[in-house]
């Protein structure tokens, strides 16, 4: 789904084996090796993991407050086109925003396509904006991506600070 330069998707986990299973969803080129690895695990792609780490290129840099997820949860990865900052929500709450880094996309296409990886089994369902996604923030994450590559941080920000900067634009709109 694109929104305002923002391209997006959601998986909703139906059932999972929280204890013998990794999910791992995010954004790689079409050169990606399905086999093996998961997405975030290699230095050309970007994951959110089940177990709560959000990875960029293989270096496990991971935000403290990325929170896990499991059966009965939605989740998702953006992509912010103008800045290349890779952001993850959480059941509908933006959770972690990443600035592109060493995002290297396809060099044939220019391109980085939704990918969805898993260790173990599980039950999931994708929206690729065919039906209505759990997460609506799009505008207030575009300013956020804008706001963020114009001070070139090299890793996101905490959850708290996403959070209230996005409770201060909402405020700020209904004054």
């Amino acid at each position: 789904h694109s929104i305002a330069k923002i391209a997006y998707y959601e998986i909703i986990v139906d059932d999972c084996d929280t204890f013998n299973s990794v999910i791992s969803l995010g954004l790689a080129p079409e050169t990606f090796n399905l086999k093996g690895a998961l997405v975030g695990e290699s230095d050309t792609s970007y994951g959110y993991f089940s177990n709560g780490k959000t990875v960029t290129n293989n270096d496990y840099r991971s935000e403290k407050d990325a929170i896990e997820f499991g059966g009965g949860d939605t989740v998702g990865c953006g992509l912010h086109v103008p800045t290349g900052h890779v952001f993850f929500t959480h059941n509908g709450t933006l959770g972690t925003i990443a600035s592109p880094g060493n995002l290297r996309y396809d060099t044939k296409s220019g391109t980085v396509y939704p990918t969805v990886s898993c260790k173990g089994q599980a039950q999931l369902r994708f929206v690729f904006g065919n039906g209505k996604f759990r997460f609506n923030s799009f505008k207030q994450v575009g300013a956020l991506c804008k706001k963020r590559h114009t001070r070139r941080k090299s890793w996101g920000s905490g959850l708290k600070h996403i959070q209230d900067s996005l409770l201060a634009t909402s405020n700020a709109r209904k004054m």
